[in-house]
């Protein structure tokens, strides 16, 4: 029987190596909309407004500004709770002139996509509800990127952009990776992902609970050499699973497919095909 991660499983939380610790704080509290939960001279701890765990850590210390033509992060992705939040966004973008390299509609989804001081892109969105998603009888779940009417957009916005809205949360994350084929195959196959469009030409969108995606792996101007250990940008991310018995299943399976990996207290982390550093946690059992 093939493995399948929790349903109740979430990106969690990301950790970024940066160069300028005051530059990056201030885009993402001030820019994306995040808060600050701890900070100090060497770390910034952020997180959602009406949240009291980290969904984003800032460290500085690194000196080689990311280059984007290796692996790594492509985006972080931040899901409003409501299309007039993410009007807001956009309204907010605009009166501050950041620019937005990219407005998209992605058949379940709607994005903005801004890039932080060192390179590394943020996408804020909004999903439709699920019972208008286009799910195939084979269970792809198809993507699309057109160009967002942000005209029509902006006349849902109200002025009260005050953040990143309460409910808003951490949706997924994007990699950029070496080999498509073998990071598919491990976040599928080793991680129990569901492969939730594979069409898209370089790219893989994987989940849980039916989600579009959780996991988005690209190549799509590679192959990629992977990232120097003294670049800014990805450091490492969390994948919560929601509850204890997820997360000893998920260990079983590790345990099953010889796959190595160190187990601090209780967590499991381990690093994907492109050495990237993947903590495998669990929330409040439900």
């Amino acid at each position: 029987m093939t493995f399948q991660i929790s349903p109740h499983t979430q990106i969690s939380h990301v950790t970024l190596r940066v160069h300028d610790l005051v530059k990056m704080t201030n885009f993402y509290t001030q820019q994306v909309g995040l808060m600050v939960l701890q900070q100090t001279s060497k770390n910034s701890v952020l997180t959602i407004p009406g949240d009291e765990r980290p969904r984003l850590t800032l460290r500085q210390g690194y000196d080689t500004i990311r280059n984007l033509q290796t692996t790594g992060l492509y985006h972080t992705a931040w899901v409003q709770p409501t299309h007039r939040a993410l009007a807001n966004t956009l309204q907010h973008y605009q009166q501050n002139h950041i620019p937005v390299f990219l407005a998209a509609d992605h058949r379940f989804s709607q994005s903005l996509y801004v890039w932080d001081p060192e390179m590394n892109a943020v996408e804020v969105y909004y999903d439709f509800p699920r019972k208008n998603w286009l799910v195939l009888p084979d269970g792809r779940m198809p993507q699309r990127t057109i160009t967002l009417d942000t005209d029509a957009l902006l006349r849902e916005a109200d002025s009260h952009w005050q953040g990143l809205a309460v409910g808003s949360r951490l949706g997924h994350i994007h990699l950029r990776v070496s080999q498509l084929s073998v990071s598919t195959r491990f976040y599928k196959q080793t991680l129990g992902f569901d492969l939730k469009d594979w069409l898209v030409p370089h790219a893989s969108f994987l989940a849980a609970d039916g989600y579009h995606h959780h996991i988005a792996l690209n190549d799509w101007h590679g192959p990629y050499p992977k990232m120097a250990p003294n670049q800014t940008g990805l450091m490492d991310f969390d994948i919560d699973v929601g509850t204890r018995s997820g997360w000893q299943a998920l260990l079983q399976q590790l345990t099953d497919q010889h796959y190595p990996f160190e187990q601090p207290d209780e967590q499991i982390q381990l690093s994907d095909p492109d050495l990237n550093t993947l903590n495998l946690v669990f929330g409040e059992d439900q």
